[in-house]
């Protein structure tokens, strides 16, 4: 990480978790919170499918 990168990171780790979790958000506006980033919170194991999303996810006869 270069010497500008590592200030930012730096900055970041001391901020309270609102703050750092909204600073993206307000950057991105609503790109953010997309279904895409949904998916990656769950496959990160943050948040948990719910059970619709878990049968379509694996293709089954209902959901396709």
């Amino acid at each position: 990480m270069d010497e500008r990168r590592q200030g930012m990171w730096d900055k970041l780790c001391r901020l309270d978790g609102g703050t750092v979790a909204r600073l993206p958000t307000d950057y991105h506006g609503t790109q953010l919170p997309s279904n895409g980033f949904r998916e990656l919170l769950q496959d990160e194991g943050y948040l948990e499918e719910s059970p619709e999303e878990e049968g379509c996810r694996q293709n089954c006869p209902d959901c396709a």
